[in-house]
């Protein structure tokens, strides 16, 4: 019996690793903060479930290593493919890739009974089994310069295994180590982004493509590695002066870059002005961060930082995700890239999430009915996304 090539299948789904861990992360970001917003939500009990390392820790875990790690493993193993022309997956790797991971989110939600050092182990073990998986081929073709992708997940495995250690040893919610990891996610933003951005832009518009100076990459990149540092050493005089300062430089580079990246044709074309706009939720967030040690004295009494790292992860980080999916999975699947009502909203859900959670809370202050709310329309967002895509990720490429 003769199977129909364009037909939904599991070998079309295992082909390439962008489509099972879109789908997976997609789907698991919807799920999760459908969760958080269940958490937030006075009429619905969640006391059965027991996070390893209680759920505020859980939640900044999963949305960092769960959420963001999974698509960013998905565009590696992809993007490692194509640099190379060698497979970094089989069916049968990335099958057990993808059962790694699932184990992994397990045992962060269910494990706060398990030995903590098996929860340690399964929480790893997905991202260094990528690291390998994207780094063998990139070694065999001697491609050096591309060696930044297994190493950057080397490194965030190696932040993830101190915020497990941290519950492990019951130290408080380690804050500074959740910073540096997602700082750590906007030097890949930063780097991927400063490529691929005003490459689409170009591309769409018939237009010449925006070169960067080196000055000004440098001045996107070199600031967040020494920010990091701040991070993890122990406070000294002038660190949050230096810290604020180091903020200022994020936001004048990454300002001026998605400035240099605007042409008027990116409002027609939401695949663009999607990346543009959540783009520029990077140096927004970067200046609130470099006033929040003035908040009090400017009469605000809310957490500044919170809403700060807010507009990084929920603006920069997820809807750069969330535009950078739609497009890579039509794309690489022989589509064409163009948005339809379906997409829209879906960024429109994000966009409402990300204004409810900073802006409403600055001016209403903080409440769980707001923190319900801006879960529920992100959860929609993404759970939007994933019915949009499913069916293009386990169909074989359009001839």
């Amino acid at each position: 019996m003769e199977v129909d090539p364009q037909k939904p299948s599991v070998t079309a789904f295992l082909s390439v690793g962008f489509r099972a861990f879109f789908a997976l992360g997609v789907l698991f970001s919807s799920l999760a903060m459908g969760l958080w917003a269940a958490f937030w939500a006075t009429s619905v009990d969640v006391s059965f479930i027991n996070p390893f390392g209680g759920f505020l820790f859980w939640h900044a875990h999963e949305f960092i290593m769960g959420f963001a790690l999974a698509i960013i493993v998905g565009f590696l193993l992809t993007a490692a493919q194509n640099w190379t022309g060698l497979n970094t997956t089989t069916p049968l790797t990335l099958a057990l890739l993808i059962l790694s991971w699932l184990v992994a989110r397990m045992a962060i939600l269910l494990g706060s009974e398990w030995p903590a050092y098996l929860v340690l182990i399964l929480a790893l073990l997905p991202n260094l089994s990528a690291a390998v998986m994207i780094g063998i081929p990139i070694i065999k073709r001697k491609l050096w310069r591309n060696l930044f992708a297994p190493i950057a997940l080397l490194m965030i495995t190696f932040i993830d295994g101190g915020l497990i250690y941290s519950v492990i040893n019951q130290q408080p919610l380690p804050s500074s180590l959740f910073f540096v990891a997602i700082l750590f996610i906007c030097v890949l933003i930063s780097v991927i982004g400063g490529r691929v951005i005003p490459m689409f832009i170009a591309n769409k518009l018939g237009i010449k493509k925006a070169v960067e100076p080196q000055l000004l990459f440098l001045l996107c990149i070199l600031p967040l590695p020494l920010l990091m540092l701040v991070q993890l050493v122990a406070p000294f005089a002038g660190s949050e002066i230096f810290a604020s300062l180091l903020c200022l430089c994020l936001v004048i580079g990454h300002s001026c870059r998605f400035l240099r990246w605007f042409h008027k044709g990116i409002l027609l074309q939401p695949m663009l002005w999607s990346l543009w706009i959540f783009y520029a939720c990077l140096p927004l967030g970067f200046l609130i961060l470099a006033f929040k040690s003035y908040a009090p004295i400017m009469g605000i009494g809310i957490s500044i930082g919170s809403i700060a790292l807010h507009v990084i992860t929920v603006g920069a980080i997820s809807g750069l995700i969330i535009s950078m999916v739609s497009r890579v999975s039509l794309g690489h699947t022989g589509h064409t890239i163009t948005h339809d009502k379906w997409i829209v909203m879906c960024f429109a859900l994000l966009a409402a999430s990300l204004l409810i959670r900073t802006l409403g809370v600055l001016i209403l202050g903080f409440s769980p009915a707001l923190m319900t709310l801006s879960a529920v329309l992100f959860s929609l967002a993404f759970g939007g996304i994933f019915a949009r895509f499913l069916l293009i990720w386990v169909s074989p490429r359009v001839k």
